[in-house]
């Protein structure tokens, strides 16, 4: 048999193979149990039951959603305020450090007193 031959009996063999399958899906449908018969159709009591379930699991999706929206405003709300803490809290640091440093600089003004207090006492004892 030559080469063209063999591939136009391939072709033949799979078309027939696809129409064999094709014809079994057909049997496997026209045997489906929720099939209404002489029709395409299936008994739509099912979806309805299935799509109740959907809306059932929507709605608590959206539940969850808005839960979930609340708690991450909260969240958010706790965190401004907390920042505004931290914020005042460095606003007290640097008063503090500005305080400390004129106090260091009163500190060393008395030290500097101190010292030429005693030298002039001890000038003057002499």
């Amino acid at each position: 048999m030559c080469l063209p031959a063999m591939r136009k009996k391939i072709k033949q063999e799979n078309e027939k193979g696809e129409i064999q399958r094709g014809l079994e899906r057909d049997i496997e449908w026209w045997n489906e149990p929720d099939l209404i018969p002489g029709t395409y159709a299936f008994d739509p009591s099912g979806n309805l039951n299935y799509l109740h379930e959907l809306r059932v699991h929507v709605e608590t999706l959206e539940k969850n959603l808005e839960t979930c929206s609340l708690s991450l405003k909260h969240t958010e709300e706790k965190l401004e305020t907390e920042e505004g803490k931290i914020e005042k809290l460095y606003t007290e640091k640097a008063e503090l450090q500005s305080e400390l440093s004129c106090m260091r600089e009163r500190l060393g003004q008395l030290v500097g007193e101190l010292v030429r207090i005693s030298y002039d006492d001890i000038r003057s004892t002499r």
